[in-house]
């Protein structure tokens, strides 16, 4: 079964018959963990979670079968967000770190573990708790510039963002000229309003590692902030073809073009987007954009064709509705 039916059958609330739960040996518990993670990689996730379902039963001292069933929601979750089902998304990254935060309750020690738990809990919304799992793993593998710079990036996103400074001066003091920590530093500096010394951060993560896309797009963005769109133009479209076409770079790309007052670019550019898609899941909520930015263009027949588009490619109704009344009040407003 694919991992759709996942999605009906929820992920599972194990804890239900943990009373009086038989135990199994060690070596019983490792072959059923070795077997749901081979369903996993073939994607037949209900197998999987049946498997980590009974051993949370027969071995409810094991993090493991949490582990699991996290993962599984995990992968519930990022479905849901590339067809555009924000709220069911959510929902699903919620379930997932509750199954995470059962696993560290049930093997506290184990850094990796309270990391993803930070990670999944910090997609769900749940900061207070993403920072707790952030900080146990710092404590646990001081070496691991990976807890610092995640540590880092929610302060950033916090009210006051001048706490990360710190923890990224932790990250840079474990691995010098990491280019995420000087990529966070840059924003940190923009958000300040300390333009020189974002510009020389994002200078440094690029020389740091040139190829990397992300660090790219961020660079982009600090261009636009400081007015200077068409620098940022100029740098995502230096990208190659295949790195033009990716959602992160055609959101950045179509920000700017929509400052020059090009929404006609970010059309195409997103139209590029949807042509370039290899899931079909994610395309409808894409073609719904491509419609959007028609709109802006005062486009409006491309534009329903688009929506038309995204309907039939399973988009969300609510958001095919959005961008419909959108329409018809620009072309109220046009009249």
């Amino acid at each position: 079964m694919t991992l759709a039916a996942v999605f009906l059958a929820g992920c599972g609330s194990p804890d239900e018959d943990v009373a009086r739960a038989p135990q199994v040996d060690h070596a019983q518990v490792e072959a059923a963990l070795d077997a749901a993670e081979r369903y996993m990689a073939q994607g037949n996730m209900v197998e999987a979670e049946a498997i980590a379902m009974e051993l949370s039963r027969t071995a409810p001292d094991h993090f493991a079968p949490h582990d699991l069933l996290g993962r599984i929601c995990v992968g519930q979750a990022l479905a849901l967000r590339a067809r555009g089902f924000e709220e069911g998304a959510t929902a699903a990254f919620v379930e997932a770190h509750d199954h995470y935060a059962e696993a560290v309750r049930k093997a506290p020690a184990i850094p990796g573990l309270q990391q993803s738990a930070g990670e999944i809990a910090q997609l769900a919304g749940r900061h207070e708790a993403a920072m707790e799992h952030f900080k146990s793993a710092a404590s646990l593998s001081p070496d691991d510039p990976a807890p610092p710079l995640y540590i880092a990036q929610l302060l950033l996103a916090s009210p006051e963002p001048e706490q990360a400074r710190p923890w990224i001066e932790t990250v840079l003091s474990i691995v010098p000229n990491q280019p995420h920590a000087l990529a966070t530093r840059a924003v940190l500096e923009m958000e300040l309003g300390n333009w020189p010394e974002a510009f020389e951060s994002i200078e440094a993560a690029r020389a740091s590692q040139p190829s990397d896309l992300v660090i790219r797009v961020i660079e982009a963005r600090l261009h636009r902030r400081h007015g200077d769109s068409e620098r940022a133009i100029e740098l995502l479209l230096s990208l190659p073809m295949r790195q033009q076409a990716k959602e992160g770079v055609v959101g950045e790309l179509a920000l700017n073009w929509d400052a020059i007052d090009r929404p006609d670019r970010s059309a195409e550019a997103w139209a590029f987007c949807f042509a370039s898609m290899s899931d079909a899941r994610g395309s409808g909520r894409i073609a719904l954009k491509v419609a959007a930015s028609w709109i802006m263009d005062g486009q409006f027949e491309k534009a329903a064709v688009w929506i038309d588009q995204a309907e039939l490619l399973g988009a969300p109704a609510e958001l095919v509705e959005e961008v419909r009344a959108l329409a018809r009040e620009a072309e109220d407003v046009q009249d």
